[in-house]
Protein backbone atom coordinates (compact mmCIF):
# COMPACT_ATOMS: atom_id res chain seq x y z
CA UNK A 1 0.00 0.00 0.00
CA UNK A 2 1.70 3.64 -0.59
CA UNK A 3 2.11 6.01 1.76
CA UNK A 4 -0.27 9.30 1.35
CA UNK A 5 1.62 12.48 0.64
CA UNK A 6 2.21 15.23 3.31
CA UNK A 7 -0.44 17.00 1.66
CA UNK A 8 -3.34 14.88 1.92
CA UNK A 9 -6.20 15.93 4.36
CA UNK A 10 -6.74 13.14 5.89
CA UNK A 11 -3.65 13.55 8.05
CA UNK A 12 -5.16 16.73 9.40
CA UNK A 13 -8.68 15.57 10.36
CA UNK A 14 -10.01 13.48 13.39
CA UNK A 15 -12.46 11.17 12.06
CA UNK A 16 -15.64 10.05 14.07
CA UNK A 17 -15.20 6.44 14.54
CA UNK A 18 -19.17 5.80 15.08
CA UNK A 19 -19.72 7.82 11.82
CA UNK A 20 -16.31 7.38 9.84
CA UNK A 21 -16.79 11.33 8.70
CA UNK A 22 -14.22 14.28 9.55
CA UNK A 23 -15.16 16.54 11.73
CA UNK A 24 -14.01 19.83 10.50
CA UNK A 25 -15.05 21.99 12.87
CA UNK A 26 -13.08 20.54 15.81
CA UNK A 27 -10.36 20.40 13.26
CA UNK A 28 -6.99 22.42 15.16
CA UNK A 29 -5.01 22.37 12.16
CA UNK A 30 -8.13 24.05 10.05
CA UNK A 31 -8.23 26.62 12.62
CA UNK A 32 -4.68 27.64 12.86
CA UNK A 33 -4.22 27.14 8.69
CA UNK A 34 -7.17 30.00 8.71
CA UNK A 35 -4.29 32.26 10.95
CA UNK A 36 -1.70 31.82 8.42
CA UNK A 37 -0.80 35.24 6.70
CA UNK A 38 -1.18 35.89 3.38
CA UNK A 39 1.82 35.95 1.38
CA UNK A 40 -0.21 37.53 -2.04
CA UNK A 41 -3.38 37.78 -3.84
CA UNK A 42 -4.28 36.94 -7.11
CA UNK A 43 -6.96 37.00 -9.45
CA UNK A 44 -8.42 33.88 -10.60
CA UNK A 45 -11.07 33.40 -13.23
CA UNK A 46 -12.78 30.58 -14.05
CA UNK A 47 -9.79 28.50 -12.75
CA UNK A 48 -9.94 25.39 -11.47
CA UNK A 49 -8.14 25.83 -7.37
CA UNK A 50 -6.17 22.34 -8.73
CA UNK A 51 -4.57 24.25 -11.16
CA UNK A 52 -3.99 27.42 -9.15
CA UNK A 53 -2.15 25.09 -6.48
CA UNK A 54 0.16 24.06 -9.33
CA UNK A 55 1.20 27.11 -10.48
CA UNK A 56 1.98 28.56 -6.82
CA UNK A 57 3.32 25.50 -5.07
CA UNK A 58 4.57 23.51 -8.13
CA UNK A 59 1.61 20.24 -6.95
CA UNK A 60 -2.29 19.94 -7.40
CA UNK A 61 -2.47 18.62 -3.62
CA UNK A 62 -3.46 21.92 -1.99
CA UNK A 63 -6.37 22.54 -3.57
CA UNK A 64 -8.11 22.25 -0.73
CA UNK A 65 -5.79 24.47 1.07
CA UNK A 66 -6.67 27.10 -0.87
CA UNK A 67 -10.56 26.63 -0.94
CA UNK A 68 -10.49 26.34 2.94
CA UNK A 69 -8.34 29.28 3.46
CA UNK A 70 -10.53 31.09 0.93
CA UNK A 71 -13.92 30.45 2.22
CA UNK A 72 -14.70 28.49 -1.64
CA UNK A 73 -17.55 26.49 -0.75
CA UNK A 74 -17.27 24.66 -4.80
CA UNK A 75 -14.19 23.95 -5.36
CA UNK A 76 -15.26 22.91 -9.37
CA UNK A 77 -17.26 25.86 -9.45
CA UNK A 78 -14.65 29.19 -8.36
CA UNK A 79 -15.76 32.05 -10.97
CA UNK A 80 -14.41 34.93 -10.52
CA UNK A 81 -12.23 35.75 -7.34
CA UNK A 82 -9.97 37.02 -5.75
CA UNK A 83 -7.87 34.37 -3.71
CA UNK A 84 -5.26 34.72 -1.16
CA UNK A 85 -2.45 32.35 -0.84
CA UNK A 86 -0.30 31.77 2.34
CA UNK A 87 3.15 30.92 1.85
CA UNK A 88 4.23 27.42 1.63
CA UNK A 89 6.77 27.28 3.68
CA UNK A 90 4.04 28.58 6.48
CA UNK A 91 2.24 26.01 4.69
CA UNK A 92 4.26 22.92 5.43
CA UNK A 93 5.57 24.36 9.10
CA UNK A 94 2.00 24.05 10.05
CA UNK A 95 1.44 20.61 8.48
CA UNK A 96 4.85 18.88 9.94
CA UNK A 97 2.95 20.07 13.46
CA UNK A 98 -0.22 17.96 13.19
CA UNK A 99 0.39 15.08 10.25
CA UNK A 100 -0.94 12.40 12.22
Amino acid sequence: MASLSIYDISHYLTVDPVTGYADFLMSEFLVNLKELPTAKFINVSNEFLDAVSHKEYGTEQLWWVLAYYNDIIDPMNPGVVVVRIPDLYDIENLMLRYRS
